[in-house]
């Protein structure tokens, strides 16, 4: 891990869901959103783009699922 130092680090995906036109995005450990269909659009494309990169740069061998 890089000096970045996460509060915690999650390994469950969160839940997503829609209500009155919102993406509601939420997580038992206090993450809550509520964004607009195209910000959730842009979030979507930023994370997977994000979770590409790190997988790719991730030692292999490395399980950074747990």
């Amino acid at each position: 891990m890089s000096s970045f130092e996460a509060q915690r680090i999650l390994s469950d995906p969160v839940s997503v869901s829609v209500a009155d036109g919102y993406v509601l995005v939420d997580h038992p450990c206090g993450v809550a959103l509520t964004l607009t269909a195209s910000a959730a659009i842009q979030t979507a494309v930023r994370l997977r783009t994000a979770a590409l990169e790190a997988e790719a740069s991730s030692e292999p061998g490395t399980d950074r699922s747990d």
